[in-house]
């Protein structure tokens, strides 16, 4: 297989280190071979629940898939998605797709370049493409509030945490009150000297996955799972 998929532990404060160190060592490994990843959380016990949600006539409300692209690694968390939305059961989903800059004065041509992009794979998202500055930072108290998970004096590590805290924050406010299901950018767990890995990594992701919508984090092998179009 060239996808890996698992879940987000629930019980993650309960585990011992050993296990945790164990999990996040099946993601280093399956990046440095390749492979592309997904990690569930907040996930309900059955897909079909959310499948059930998604094809349900009697919502008046659309069943709205959010992504979340951060970075290019390969287009996973475009194609599935995109696959996903092709299924009988999912053909009603609304897609959207947003994206950040860390520059306001780039963001007209960030979002020509993006939708050039779609055109040109063919995936017809377009209308529904958002990209958001990332403006100053997150607020003191959500940096304060996920900075304790770690107590880590590091300021690289410190700054690439403040990063994601920030955007845990647009998605709070983009998606979470509307989003019934959210691929998000799966953040990469760095090799680090000491035991502050695991936790690193979980904070982020904790941080993303606070507002209990079912989220997939992806990551894609590096290798891109795109096609341009056939004329080309």
């Amino acid at each position: 297989p060239n996808v890996v998929a698992l879940r987000f532990p629930a019980d993650w404060k309960s585990l011992t280190m050993k296990k945790k160190v164990a999990y996040v060592r099946i993601i280093q490994d399956s990046i440095r071979l390749h492979k592309g990843i997904m990690l569930m959380a907040n996930f309900p016990e059955s897909w079909s629940m959310l499948s059930e949600k998604a094809e349900s006539k009697d919502s008046t409300k659309p069943f709205i898939v959010d992504i979340w692209w951060l970075t290019d690694s390969g287009g996973l968390i475009l194609l599935l998605p995109y696959l996903l939305q092709r299924h009988r059961l999912w053909r009603k989903a609304k897609i959207r797709l947003f994206s950040i800059t860390d520059n306001a004065q780039r963001l007209t041509n960030d979002e020509r370049a993006l939708s050039a992009l779609l055109s040109s794979l063919r995936i017809p998202w377009e209308e529904n493409l958002t990209i958001l500055p990332t403006g100053k930072g997150p607020k003191p108290e959500s940096l304060a509030k996920w900075s304790s998970c770690i107590n880590v004096n590091d300021s690289k590590v410190t700054n690439d945490l403040s990063r994601w805290i920030r955007i845990s924050e647009l998605i709070e406010e983009h998606s979470s009150d509307q989003a019934q299901l959210a691929f998000v950018t799966m953040p990469v767990p760095r090799r680090l000297r000491n035991s502050y890995l695991p936790e690193t990594f979980s904070t982020k992701l904790e941080a993303l996955a606070s507002h209990n919508i079912p989220t997939v984090f992806v990551r894609g092998s590096g290798r891109n799972v795109l096609t341009f179009s056939l004329d080309k």
